[in-house]
């Protein structure tokens, strides 16, 4: 019965440390909307925009603005088929 305590106890303690590790992980929500603005800025649709995990969004916005270029967004279906832009 000891043995099965401790077991369990130990159990718990590894649940509530993974647990604190995984909080300070997602996003706040001011950057979220920063980095929706910032999106949108560069062109790409709301509709994509809405598509994208919060983790996802920071990640471009992050490796967008490391870059020091202006970026554009662009349209893949465009690029696949030009004569459909005419």
């Amino acid at each position: 019965m000891k043995k099965l305590k401790t077991c369990l106890a130990f159990f718990i303690c590894c649940i509530l440390s993974l647990n604190i590790g995984i909080c300070n992980v997602k996003a706040d929500n001011n950057v979220v909307l920063s980095n929706k603005a910032y999106l949108l800025k560069t062109g790409m649709p709301q509709k994509e925009i809405e598509k994208l995990d919060d983790d996802v969004m920071q990640f471009i916005v992050d490796d967008l603005k490391s870059g020091g270029k202006h970026f554009e967004y662009i349209n893949s279906k465009k690029l696949l088929n030009p004569a459909s832009t005419e």
